[in-house]
């Protein structure tokens, strides 16, 4: 699972759905710029709902360096390491931590093997940064190495919010993600997303990965 790796670069069109258990759904519209060079992976993603658009940039590398950047309301700011296990947006579930997914390179433990659909052996990936950034348990098809299941883990231990992998698609040589879901624990709140188009390995412009490009 670790040393999997995705296409040199990418490009999707994405909706995100978030179904509160007592209100009504809302839709969130956006496209995901990805890039992956040299073991440093870099996502710039844009989310637009209501006339609003905010633009977001994820950088992460093998040696567990993350950051993330937030341009909204014409203003750019660096999200503290503190805060990035907080949702990315007001009234969603995802959260900085969810895409920038720093435990791909942590110490795995391995607890037992389960049936989540189908066989798959569950670890613990511990965090290397206690009581800032969470613990989360994995479980990894047997088959194909993809997380069948994560949960994301408060310092007691308890799963706050889990994430479930609905369906694939092949382009080309690569796997994508077709559609997942992301549910709150507390609130059973959910988020789905969903990708709607897709493109791999696009020439895409250095400046789209720069922070002070935000927003542009």
């Amino acid at each position: 699972f670790s040393q999997s790796v995705q296409a040199k670069t990418f490009v999707f069109d994405f909706k995100l759905t978030h179904y509160p258990r007592q209100a009504e759904e809302m839709e969130y519209f956006g496209t995901m710029y990805g890039r992956e060079i040299s073991g440093q992976t870099l996502i710039r993603l844009t989310l637009k709902s209501g006339g609003k658009t905010c633009d977001y940039l994820f950088l992460r590398d093998t040696s567990n360096n993350i950051c993330a950047y937030k341009f909204a309301d014409n203003a750019l700011a660096k999200i503290p390491e503190s805060a990035l296990n907080s949702p990315i947006k007001s009234g969603l579930i995802y959260t900085y931590f969810d895409i920038l997914t720093p435990y791909k390179f942590w110490e795995g433990e391995y607890i037992e093997p389960v049936r989540i659909g189908q066989a798959a052996y569950l670890f613990l990936a511990k965090s290397p940064k206690k009581g800032v950034l969470p613990d989360v348990k994995i479980a990894l098809s047997r088959e194909f190495n993809h997380p069948v299941l994560t949960q994301i883990l408060d310092e007691s231990g308890i799963v706050q919010r889990s994430f479930t992998l609905g369906s694939v698609k092949k382009i080309g040589d690569y796997w994508i993600m077709k559609n997942a879901e992301i549910r709150d624990e507390i609130s059973r709140d959910r988020d789905k997303f969903s990708i709607i188009r897709a493109a791999l390995n696009e020439n895409l412009d250095d400046n789209i990965f720069k922070p002070e490009n935000l927003g542009k």
